[in-house]
């Protein structure tokens, strides 16, 4: 009796270990499977524009309302070990008004103005970077709605973007310039 338990014993520890080799084994594989597919996050902002902006092609001023939205995607471990991408995306009109922003409703004004574009960049690391900033300028042309060209505006929108550990923060906006545009 002593002797069939003891026999019972090491095949049940044999049997314990074949199991648990197997167990782990299987731990390891779907572990490293996890560390070899790319993670992708997908991050959305969006940046609201209100300013009075010089016209300086006509000397008077322009209130800009618009947004910009930015579609932030994020991919760790994929060809590259740590890729970003950014999508700007701006829209927005423009009215005559005086200086302090009040509308001219004297008959001088022009038709708006409306403006749209897209930018896009890329960046690519050997490892997720823990602090890096981009700053883009977002570069719209004004054109006023009825189709007159004699004073379209360039207005470059500077965008601070920084990321921490390869997560974006909330986007800031640093300014606007404003040029009269040479188009003929």
């Amino acid at each position: 009796m002593n002797i069939s338990t003891a026999r019972g014993t090491r095949y049940r520890t044999r049997l314990l270990r074949i199991s648990f080799a197997v167990g782990a084994l299987t731990i390891a594989q779907h572990a490293h499977a996890q560390l070899l597919s790319p993670v992708t996050l997908n991050y959305a902002f969006s940046v609201p524009i209100a300013k009075v902006i010089p016209n300086s092609c006509t000397g008077g001023f322009v209130l800009v309302k618009g947004t910009v939205k930015l579609s932030v995607t994020t991919v760790q471990g994929g060809q590259v070990p740590f890729a970003v991408g950014v999508t700007y995306t701006s829209s927005g009109s423009g009215q005559d008004v005086l200086a302090d922003g009040t509308l001219v409703l004297d008959g001088t004004q022009k038709a708006n103005y409306v403006y749209s574009s897209q930018t896009v960049t890329d960046a690519g690391f050997p490892a997720t970077p823990q602090d890096f900033m981009q700053d883009p300028a977002v570069r719209d042309y004004l054109v006023r709605s009825n189709g007159d060209q004699s004073d379209e505006l360039l207005v470059d929108t500077a965008i601070d973007l920084t990321f921490t550990n390869g997560v974006p923060s909330a986007p800031v906006l640093q300014g606007l310039s404003v040029a009269c545009s040479s188009i003929p």
